[in-house]
């Protein structure tokens, strides 16, 4: 007697490569709606600001990505592999804390720079050097909650919250241009950065908050030493790369001048933009895989 053909349930490998395919097209998506809105927006930027003040731009956010991804000692990317959740809620408190300190000590160092117009950094007008820290605490913010994000797999916070700053970011630098200086193109970024947050700190506060309640620094303590591996190997290798990718502005306006400098930055801005999306949709589906 013949047998029916049995009809094949979907295995767990099946599945997990749907779920994957599903988060990085959603992931790569939402990268792409935010860059298509920045290069949209570049030939109005470029008609309203001149090459020196996105020289200035350029110096800033130089010192703003060399900064901001050590800001939390890199326990923020412990979060995604934590051994459970309430380790990586506390991963999350003391990232915070340690941010603080770490931007004010990171601040000084540019005042320093500045001071003694050391790699470019004399060109640093005072309100982008004041804009400096708050724009550091954000985007170290925004990172340490998009990999809570991550770890749950909240794919839909981290699209809104790329969608935000990108949106936030362009209307401020459009109505900033009109009354001139490059203290637009800053605030902007920082604008970019708070408004990015908001979807995050909206989607991840009901997680978080009873965790929280109880933290005690001894805790915090305990977990600093079970997690020390990330900053004793993680932070010398993000100092050099961070450094590398942000040297190549401040080096350009010290030798040729803040002209060349901007020219130099805008175009680097435009070209970094396909690689950012590639690697950000990349980097977060590797976290979203390892939690599979």
């Amino acid at each position: 007697m013949r047998e029916e053909p049995s009809v094949e349930q979907p295995t767990a490998a099946a599945l997990g490569w749907r779920t994957f395919v599903r988060q990085a097209l959603s992931l790569a998506g939402g990268a792409v709606i935010a860059h298509v809105l920045t290069l949209a927006v570049m030939p109005v930027l470029s008609r309203l600001y001149g090459p020196e003040e996105f020289g200035a731009l350029g110096l800033f956010l130089s010192f703003v990505f060399f900064a901001a991804p050590l800001a939390a000692w890199r326990f923020d990317v412990a979060v995604v592999s934590a051994e459970n959740d309430s380790d990586a809620a506390g991963l999350i408190a003391l990232g915070m804390i340690l941010t603080l300190p770490t931007a004010l000590a990171a601040w000084g160092l540019l005042w320093l720079l500045r001071g003694y117009g050391w790699f470019g950094f004399g060109e640093l007008s005072m309100p982008l050097t004041l804009l400096v820290f708050p724009t550091i605490l954000s985007g170290a913010g925004l990172l340490i909650l998009r990999q809570w994000c991550v770890r749950r797999q909240l794919t839909g916070a981290i699209n809104a919250g790329v969608w935000g700053q990108a949106a936030a970011r362009s209307v401020l630098q459009i109505a900033a241009g009109l009354l001139g200086g490059a203290w637009g193109l800053a605030a902007g970024e920082l604008f970019g950065r708070v408004a990015g947050m908001g979807p995050l700190v909206r989607e991840v506060h009901v997680e978080l908050a009873p965790r929280w309640r109880g933290l005690t620094w001894a805790t915090l303590r305990r977990l600093a030493h079970r997690y020390n591996h990330y900053p004793r190997f993680g932070t010398l290798s993000t100092f050099i790369n961070s450094l590398a990718a942000a040297s190549a502005v401040p080096l350009m306006i010290w030798a040729f001048g803040p002209v060349e400098g901007g020219v130099f930055a805008l175009v680097q801005r435009i070209m970094a933009l396909p690689v950012a999306l590639l690697g950000r949709g990349v980097t977060l589906r590797a976290g979203l895989s390892s939690m599979q």
